[in-house]
């Protein structure tokens, strides 16, 4: 009987080591694949305009910054803190996403300097214009305020919003609602999960809703001012 204890100790000592080993691959993984698929748009672009050498430039270059990227998310797994202004860094991802995305992202707003890592920030904006264009949004606004000694960062689209179903499990790992937002979306319920874990590492809060101002999905995150 302590035999039997004791291997059932370390079975679920084993089958806890596996589940955090998975999730770590599987949010790897899906960050990963934002950036490779903005990389592709860019250099499609170039591809699309040899010929006219300012726009293949361009391209290019917001290439190699999406490659550089990609080597801070396969070097830097840890929350690093630095003042971030957060109009700043959206207007910067509007920018960077916008054309590759196929969305019409609008930026306004205060700015607003919080202590964060500009990276995984930018992965939050990341993850959710890319969970807007799945659901078939054509339009983002994203919003930055400061209430007190917090800033708000909303974005919201005008896709269809999130399935009333999902309730309070909307940034749950792998949910993705029986409509996943649109008919015929990809994905592995990933990205508003790990929009939750940035999010809650800069010691802010995030929730979701369909609501105005564009009738579709919003998603707000409060975060601490520097």
């Amino acid at each position: 009987a302590r035999l039997a204890r004791t291997l059932d100790a370390m079975l679920d000592r084993l089958a806890a080591t596996f589940a955090r080993e998975r999730a770590f691959v599987d949010d790897a993984s899906h960050e990963l694949r934002g950036p490779i698929a903005v990389l592709r748009g860019e250099l499609e672009l170039a591809l699309s305009a040899i010929g006219e050498s300012a726009e293949v430039e361009r391209s290019l270059r917001a290439a190699l910054g999406e490659t550089e990227r990609l080597a801070r998310l396969a070097e830097d797994l840890v929350v690093r803190r630095e003042p971030v202004d957060l109009l700043d860094l959206a207007a910067d991802e509007a920018r960077r996403l916008g054309p590759t995305l196929g969305l019409r992202i609008d930026v306004s707003g205060d700015p607003a300097v919080v202590s964060g890592d500009s990276d995984r920030l930018r992965q939050v904006l990341d993850n959710l214009a890319h969970n807007s264009a799945t659901a078939g949004a054509t339009a983002v606004r994203v919003r930055i305020a400061m209430d007190g000694g917090s800033a708000s960062v909303e974005v919201a689209d005008d896709g269809p919003g999130f399935p009333p179903e999902l309730g309070n499990s909307t940034f749950d790992r792998f949910v993705r609602g029986d409509r996943a937002r649109t008919p015929g979306a990809s994905g592995a319920g990933l990205g508003l999960s790990i929009v939750r874990a940035v999010i809650v590492a800069h010691g802010g809060a995030v929730e979701a809703r369909t609501d105005a101002p564009l009738g579709g999905a919003v998603v707000t995150a409060q975060l601490p001012l520097d």
